[in-house]
């Protein structure tokens, strides 16, 4: 009754305009515009008023939505749209209808401690350390949150390490049998280190991704980091030592796979004396994983007579220390 009087006296004082629109209903309009600036409070509580309605429509396409997908709990508020509500409730005047009500309570209910814990651990990972995160998002993994990992990843902002996380949560998709996610994780490794703006930084994660993707048997994804590697001199050095280092670790058949890529590389090689060089790391790991006739094949397209005999050499020595 108050407001209907309050109301009543802007309308009388030719502030408000009102307007019937059937026998109980009216409207109000501004009657000046000029009451916007001589008067800011009046222009708050609107936007106050417009701010709280454009929510309160989201909130019901949200509860029609529920009722459509028989009360599912994953079509309740998340803790963050649950924080907002509270908020916007505790800063207006406004009261909700009990079917808002109800949905908030079973939304605050249902959401539990699993959920608050994702919902947190969210705001933390854009500040927090590769490891600490990688544990993070493989305890997701293991426990079947698989689109966690996913929406989560886009909060990393240190690009220098996002490719590495990548990487790791591809091979823990891998251990778990969840083909599908590990290859979507896969598939964004190299555009996370291709974002990375330091020259040195960008190098080391493409010959990181391109070392991963031989492991995990993706040799389309492996052409494509090296190809990334600026220079071909530096694409075919990044992959002999990648391949150097699968020797390190008594992993042949990658160390094969890699060198053979390398070698589509060094062929392009212009200077000849980095290209001899090259040839002859190459050489050098065939010959050491006892492929001796590819470690020939290779020996004799060396055109630089020094290090042509120094590859002779090597598969030479490696051959009779295998007899």
């Amino acid at each position: 009754t108050d407001d209907k009087s309050l109301v009543q006296r802007f309308v009388d004082a030719r502030l408000f305009v009102k307007e019937k629109i059937g026998e109980e209903a009216s409207i109000l309009e501004i009657a000046h515009e000029a009451l916007f600036t001589e008067w800011p409070q009046l222009k708050n509580w609107l936007e106050d008023s417009n701010k709280f309605l454009l929510w309160r429509r989201h909130l019901q396409f949200m509860i029609s939505l529920w009722e459509q997908q028989s009360r599912e709990k994953e079509y309740l508020l998340t803790l963050k749209q649950q924080q907002e509500a509270r908020q916007l409730l505790s800063e207006s005047s406004y009261i909700l209808n009990q079917e808002e009500l109800e949905f908030i309570y079973q939304s605050e209910l249902e959401i539990g401690i699993e959920q608050t814990i994702v919902d947190r651990a969210r705001e933390l990972i854009a500040h927090s350390s590769e490891e600490t995160v990688y544990e993070w998002l493989n305890v997701l993994i293991t426990s079947g949150k698989s689109k966690e990992v996913v929406e989560e990843i886009n909060y990393i902002e240190y690009q220098s390490y996002k490719h590495t996380i990548l990487i790791q949560v591809a091979e823990a998709f891998k251990a778990v049998d969840q083909l599908e996610q590990a290859q979507q994780a896969n598939e964004q490794v190299l555009t996370a280190a291709w974002a990375i703006k330091d020259r040195t930084q960008k190098h080391e994660a493409l010959v990181q991704v391109a070392r991963a993707s031989t492991i995990a048997d993706h040799p389309e994804l492996t052409l494509q980091a090296a190809r990334a590697i600026k220079g071909e001199s530096q694409q075919s050095q990044a992959l002999i030592q990648i391949a150097e280092a699968f020797i390190i670790e008594d992993q042949p058949k990658q160390a094969q796979r890699i060198t053979d890529l390398a070698l589509l590389f060094i062929k392009r090689e212009k200077n000849l004396v980095h290209q001899s060089r090259e040839l002859a790391r190459s050489v050098k790991i065939f010959a050491l994983i006892h492929n001796f006739t590819q470690a020939f094949d290779v020996a004799s397209q060396i055109r630089t007579p020094d290090i042509q005999l120094g590859a002779y050499t090597v598969i030479m020595k490696e051959y009779l220390k295998s007899k």
